[in-house]
């Protein structure tokens, strides 16, 4: 007699019915039970906790702030500022850019000189 086998098959219920018809001449069907757990997905694997309060922007605005009305700053203090705050160095380029763009910070000489200064808003602009 030749050596017989259990098998447990995990199938949609959609599929359910082709399974059984290609199995019914093969062997015994002993029964069929509803899963008692939904299928099993694959986790993505992300950063537990938030790496910190402050957003990038409000990071920048802050360290502008709290120097002297005027004062220019120049790229490595805000990039000190990122890393005391949790935050990668190389994030305060992107953000201080992203205030430029919006109006709220602004470019003190060239680009190349990596300085910046608090904007001055005008008479009846937003916040």
């Amino acid at each position: 007699m030749s050596k017989l086998f259990d098998v447990t098959v995990r199938v949609p219920a959609r599929k359910l019915s082709p399974v059984l018809e290609a199995i019914s001449g093969a062997g015994d069907l002993i029964g069929v039970v509803p899963a008692a757990e939904g299928p099993r997905r694959r986790t993505i694997n992300r950063p537990k906790t938030r790496r910190g309060k402050l957003s990038g922007r409000e990071i920048v605005l802050k360290v502008l702030n709290e120097a002297n009305k005027g004062d220019v700053l120049h790229h490595d203090v805000f990039a000190k500022a990122f890393k005391e705050a949790g935050r990668a160095e190389t994030s305060a380029g992107p953000s201080l850019s992203e205030c430029v763009r919006h109006g709220t910070v602004k470019r003190a000489g060239s680009r190349r000189d990596r300085l910046f200064t608090l904007a001055t808003r005008k008479k009846g602009a937003e916040t």
